[in-house]
């Protein structure tokens, strides 16, 4: 994942920003005559995780801070709004060295207890500042080049959530919202495509449970997100030592085109049960440089096996008996909601292919109306994930979908030498993600 740093005057958390408003509303007296959604940036940062890049202000990043925004680590994006506590001569080193900079104008939010003089004073010594080193009127540039890195310069109305979000001062239009969210998008891919060469990593399919000696698939999306051709790259994945690999940690890549995507596959299974922080790290070298990956922070736990697994993903809190009979029409034609209550206490096994069934159904309904790509042939495993790439499936739809698609599996094609046994309370924990699965997709209009 690609790692952008913000820093600025708009918000990125459209509740915390009314929040904010109402306060400071309450505590100075009178209200804010400015629609918040000006202000933030919501949105935009939504958009931005949907394509891989991982947006958040630069004082949450206590310990990067100081060691990790570094010329060293370019290429990066960076983004500010209005005033920065960054110095303008360390942001244009990391441009000079291959980083990207977007710089938006200020919001204009006069419930923040500074003076528009003030404001105005802070943005116009930036803008100055960083004209003195571009010889270049800012409010002119849409895109220059500075360095080896490139600086953008956009109005906020571009990005903030105005047209995106009913406010104080109006809804949105539906063609509008799809218009901007479209231009967003557009803009997301124009600032982070580098001039230097530059891959990011998005891991996929890491469950938070999973049971000791059981095959684990993780994949890892590569995105080569430079404006050249990187002639070859070698990734390396490292894994704790009681992961045993079955494939590979070591592949070499090459020709990665511009603005491509390249998936890997890594084989592993784990022997030893425990709680696994950041299990994964990822090394890349290319063009003799090599460069540690960072990603987002994650955690695995390794227990002792399936009906732990199951139990410890149950959620207690669902009463199947008047939850299932709401989506029966969803089960057709594969079962009925008393079929399945009723095979509970006498085949359990039964009930889970069954809810397996279930959801490749509706999975494959799902990418049937929403990707023009799909083909029948797919598997269930192909359907899931090619509807979380194309960020149809959120990653706690596909969490759930994903627990059914596994133990169903293991229901289905137990061997004789290894067979899965499920007992009463296994099948309600897959029923349980069945409903929560459901859950998912519905307030998400899918079915």
């Amino acid at each position: 994942m690609l790692i952008a740093a913000y820093d600025g005057d708009h918000s990125l958390d459209l509740e915390n920003l009314f929040r904010k408003v109402a306060w400071t509303s309450l505590y100075y007296g009178g209200s804010s005559i400015d629609d918040p959604l000006l202000s933030s940036l919501s949105h935009f940062k939504r958009i931005c995780n949907d394509l891989g890049i991982q947006l958040d202000y630069v004082p949450y990043w206590n310990k990067w801070y100081r060691d990790w925004i570094l010329p060293k680590h370019s290429p990066y994006l960076l983004i500010i709004s209005g005033s920065s506590s960054l110095e303008v001569n360390q942001i244009l080193e990391l441009v000079e060295n291959g980083s990207n900079l977007l710089i938006i104008s200020p919001p204009m939010l006069l419930v923040e207890n500074i003076s528009e003089g003030s404001r105005s004073d802070f943005h116009k010594y930036f803008l100055e500042s960083l004209q003195k080193q571009l010889d270049v009127s800012i409010k002119e540039v849409r895109e220059k080049d500075f360095g080896k890195g490139r600086i953008f310069y956009i109005n906020g109305d571009e990005i903030n959530d105005l047209f995106l979000e009913p406010g104080p001062f109006g809804g949105c239009k539906e063609s509008d919202k799809e218009a901007k969210q479209e231009n967003i998008r557009s803009l997301i891919k124009r600032i982070t495509t580098f001039k230097v060469p530059c891959i990011s990593f998005q891991v996929r399919s890491v469950p938070n449970y999973w049971p000791q000696d059981k095959s684990l698939v993780i994949e890892i999306e590569l995105f080569q997100r430079s404006s050249c051709v990187i002639e070859e790259v070698i990734v390396t994945v490292e894994i704790p030592p009681s992961f045993e690999p079955l494939s590979t940690t070591e592949i070499q890549l090459q020709n990665l085109l511009p603005n491509s995507k390249r998936s890997l596959a890594i084989l592993v299974v784990p022997r030893s049960r425990g709680i696994y922080h950041n299990p994964l790290n990822i090394r890349v070298k290319y063009q003799k440089e090599e460069r540690q990956m960072f990603l987002p922070e994650s955690k695995i736990e390794i227990i002792g096996n399936l009906p732990d697994l199951l139990r410890a993903s149950r959620s207690t809190n669902v009463d199947l008996a008047s939850t299932l009979p709401k989506y029966e029409e969803k089960f057709q034609p594969v079962a009925t909601a008393s079929n399945i209550i009723d095979l509970l206490n006498v085949d359990p096994d039964a009930v889970v292919t069954k809810v397996r069934r279930i959801g490749e159904h509706i999975c494959k309904s799902i990418a049937r109306q929403n990707l023009n790509s799909y083909n029948p042939r797919w598997t269930f495993a192909d359907t899931t994930r090619k509807l979380f790439e194309a960020s149809i499936f959120n990653a706690k739809t596909k969490g759930y979908i994903d627990t059914i698609r596994i133990f169903g599996n293991m229901a289905a094609h137990a061997d004789n030498e290894n067979i899965t046994s499920f007992n009463h309370e296994d099948a309600l924990s897959v029923c349980y993600a069945l409903v929560l699965f459901l859950k998912e997709v519905t307030e998400a209009n899918l079915i």
